[in-house]
């Protein structure tokens, strides 16, 4: 049954005009309401830190970047490994400048 602490699972579904509709059987609606409130916590931690409100990060790492190519202004997001005393390894290329940074994912642990 949801709301059980199982994990891995997806909470919703996608509805065929756009919405999103609650995946399985909740005991009720608190604890459908608390499963949403938990796993949308846990993706808005893994959102995008801008550089320019965030500044860098505290611990050397390897980290999500998105970059702006600062000829054509496109943007990409790749990984970089970031050292406090060097910054974003991807800044040794004068092309890219690194405009955010975010918490890698962990690894797909399934199958």
């Amino acid at each position: 049954m949801w709301g059980d602490g199982m994990t891995g699972e997806r909470l919703t579904y996608k509805q065929k005009f756009g919405d999103y509709g609650s995946c399985g059987n909740f005991r009720s609606l608190w604890d459908e309401v608390h499963a949403l409130r938990n796993r949308l916590g846990k993706y808005e931690d893994a959102e995008w830190k801008p550089v320019s409100k965030y500044g860098y990060p505290n611990a050397d790492d390897v980290y999500r970047v998105t970059v702006e190519d600062v000829e054509d202004k496109q943007r990409y997001a790749l990984s970089s490994l970031y050292k406090k005393e060097s910054g974003f390894n991807v800044e040794d290329y004068s092309c890219f400048r690194v405009i955010a940074w975010k918490e890698r994912e962990k690894p797909y642990e399934g199958d």
